[in-house]
This record gives structure tokens, C-alpha cells and sequence, in this order.
């Protein structure tokens, strides 16, 4: 994650300059929100994963986790062209998923998902991604069960987190001049 406030503005700015507020809006339409907040990016590098980590980043609430590639290998692995798990379906079937440069996979809700098995160990290559994390938290009762479901809250700090997660909106449905780009309050 970015580490202060200002190099968060700076990735959330960039991303607007390339284009994602088309993203948010179409995922704030698709979803049915009033809102969307971005609170941090994360960066994701593997050299070496023996197995899947599956899990979900949002526990049923309406948190959304883009992940688009970074850098992708052209080394070989062990999982062949494969680079992430993604479980689908309301009768749940692993499927393998390639990440594609210019695409990005939408998980929410309690999707399900992980890195997949890997090694570039030795051949100087590695896997990166990069997932930006988002919400609509206008709700006060969902923000609140968010944020006590986090163990170890990332950016924003924790003190702050409530009130930048509420006022630091990038996409609102009825207010069109809100946009990724847009300036945003410092909570720090």
C-alpha cells in the first residue's frame, strides 16, 4: 500500500488520468450503488507460491477488489499458464484464471480467490499485480461491521479510516462532477 496519504492521491489520480472512472461507473451501475470509495491499492508480487490461498476480501459486503497484471513472466511454472483461482457459482467450481494486459477481474461480494501455484525462483522473473480495493460506504451499519472485520486495517490509518472511507468518494451516481481525479480531503 501506499505509505501516507499524498502517494495514495498521486495512484488514485493516475488511474483517473488513464481512463478508471469509466471502470467505477460502470461497476457502481452494474452493482446498483450510490457510491464508490477507493481506499487503498496494493501492490502483489509472487516468486513462489506451492499452493492457493483462497479467500475473499469483502465477507458478503458491497467491497469490490479490482486486480489488474503488473508484470507477467514468461518463465515457466508449474501451474503452466495459470495465474490466479477464482471460485464461481452458487455451486462452487475453481476455475483457473490468466491475467491480460489491459483487462482487469472484478471480485465482490464474497468472491473467492487466490494466487495460483507458481515458481520463478532462479529464472529472475516474478508475478505482479496490482488490486485496488473499493466500497460503497455510505451505510453506516455496513461500514461499521467492515471495519471491525479488519484484524490489521492497511491505508488509511485506522484513526481515520471511518471518516475516509464516508467522505472519500470517487464515483457518485448523482453527482456526475465527482470523479477519480477529483481532490480529496487529507486524513492523516
Amino acid at each position: 500500500c501506499p505509505d501516507d496519504d499524498e502517494s495514495n492521491e498521486q495512484f488514485m489520480h493516475a488511474l483517473g488520468e488513464a481512463g478508471w472512472d469509466t471502470v467505477l461507473e460502470a461497476l457502481g451501475r452494474e452493482a446498483d450503488l450510490d457510491s464508490l470509495s477507493m481506499f487503498y491499492p496494493s501492490f502483489i508480487a509472487m516468486t513462489h507460491s506451492q499452493t492457493a490461498f483462497m479467500h475473499s476480501d469483502s465477507d458478503n459486503h458491497e467491497i469490490f477488489n479490482l486486480i489488474f497484471p503488473v508484470t507477467q513472466s514468461n518463465a515457466t511454472n508449474s501451474a503452466g499458464v495459470r495465474e490466479a483461482e477464482v471460485v464461481v457459482g452458487s455451486d462452487p467450481v475453481n476455475v483457473p484464471y490468466t491475467y491480460e494486459p489491459d483487462h482487469v477481474i472484478a471480485l465482490g461480494k464474497d468472491g473467492m480467490h487466490g494466487t495460483a501455484p507458481g515458481d520463478f525462483r532462479g529464472t529472475g522473473h516474478f508475478r505482479m499485480v496490482v488490486s485496488v480495493y473499493m466500497g460503497d460506504f455510505q451505510d453506516d451499519e455496513m461500514l461499521d461491521e467492515y471495519i471491525r472485520g479488519w484484524q490489521d486495517p492497511p491505508y488509511p490509518r485506522p484513526w481515520n479510516l471511518r471518516r475516509a472511507l464516508k467522505e472519500r468518494i470517487h464515483w457518485d451516481r448523482h453527482d456526475p462532477t465527482i470523479k477519480s481525479q477529483s481532490p480529496q480531503k487529507n486524513f492523516l
